[in-house]
C-alpha cells in the first residue's frame, strides 16, 4: 500500500502553529514520530481526510479551520460557578482539573472575578485555526490484528 488511505498504518512527523506561529505542538522536538492507524477516528477528522490518498515521503500545509478541528467555541460548556466551590483551592487563570460529573470531563478556569470563578470545558484549541506541516515517513497495510485491536 502506498496511498494513505482507511486501514493503512502511516507514520508522520508534524509540526502544529496557532495563528502566530507559535508552536503548540510537535513530533520533531525530542518526540517519536507519530504513527496511527488511518480512518478509525484516532485523529481529527479534518486532518485526516486531508492525509487520504497522499503518500510517504510527502510534505504537506494543512490548514484546518475550527470546524475540522477541535471545534467552534461552544457557549454552552461555560460555566460560572461560585468560588466556595473550591474549597480554598489556589486557583488561576489556566488552571485545568477534571469535573467529578460528566464523565471527568476536563474544565479550565477563564476568569475570576469576586467570588465567581468561570470555567470552560471547551477544549483549549476550540476556534482556533490550525497550521499543521507533515511530513509522511511511511504508509502500509494494517494486519488484521491492528484492525480488530487498534495498534500496540
Amino acid at each position: 500500500m502506498s496511498a494513505v488511505r482507511k486501514h493503512a498504518v502511516v507514520s508522520l512527523h508534524y509540526t502544529l502553529r496557532d495563528e502566530s506561529g507559535a508552536i503548540l505542538d510537535s513530533t520533531r522536538v525530542g518526540g517519536s514520530p507519530m504513527v496511527y492507524l488511518h480512518g478509525t477516528d484516532n485523529m481529527l477528522a479534518g486532518l485526516e481526510a486531508e492525509l487520504e490518498g497522499k503518500r510517504a515521503g510527502q510534505a504537506l500545509k494543512i490548514v484546518l479551520s475550527p470546524e475540522n478541528g477541535f471545534g467552534v467555541v461552544n457557549p454552552a460548556l461555560m460555566q460560572q460557578v461560585p468560588i466556595e466551590l473550591f474549597d480554598g483551592m489556589k486557583l488561576e487563570i489556566g488552571t485545568v482539573f477534571g469535573s467529578q460529573s460528566d464523565a471527568h470531563q476536563m474544565r479550565t478556569v477563564t476568569a475570576i472575578n469576586g467570588n465567581t470563578v468561570t470555567l470552560d470545558a471547551n477544549h483549549p484549541l476550540a476556534g482556533k485555526i490550525l497550521h499543521f506541516d507533515v511530513e509522511i515517513l511511511f504508509v502500509r497495510a494494517a494486519t488484521s490484528h491492528e484492525i480488530e485491536h487498534g495498534l500496540t
